[in-house]
């Protein structure tokens, strides 16, 4: 099983340019069978107001088909989080919230993906660059 991790940038490269195709191309070429995304943007004028883990799910296929959505920053009828996705089933997915005083909001996913070999438990977050 291959996992990985990515933190998205909402879909803005290094060029300043919102383009999810780009994304979806780097996840494609790593071989994932399961992806742990951070910073995924939901109904944002800065994406467009796409919906993110929907897009990213139908993009990658099979690697799509089962996914996970922990909306963390809340923002005017959208915001940003983390998302997981599987080709395997995700069962026993919990949230754990990470917020410390007032910095961002900040949490966890906890999900077992059922996998060919057996369950396999599974921590996405995304922490801040502030040491405290």
């Amino acid at each position: 099983m291959r996992v990985v991790s990515y933190n998205i940038h909402k879909g803005v490269g290094n060029d300043r340019r919102y383009q999810l195709d780009r994304i979806v191309d780097v996840i494609r070429d790593t071989g994932a069978d399961v992806v742990c995304l951070q910073e995924v943007d939901f109904n944002l004028r800065r994406c467009n107001f796409d919906d993110q883990p929907r897009l990213l799910a139908a993009a990658l296929g099979e690697v799509g088909e089962h996914s996970l959505f922990q909306l963390n920053v809340k923002r005017r009828g959208g915001g940003y989080g983390n998302l997981i996705l599987s080709r395997w089933p995700v069962h026993t997915a919990h949230d754990v919230p990470l917020q410390y005083g007032r910095l961002r909001e900040r949490a966890a996913q906890m999900a077992v993906v059922e996998g060919p070999l057996g369950p396999v438990r599974l921590v996405n977050w995304h922490l801040g660059l502030l040491e405290v």
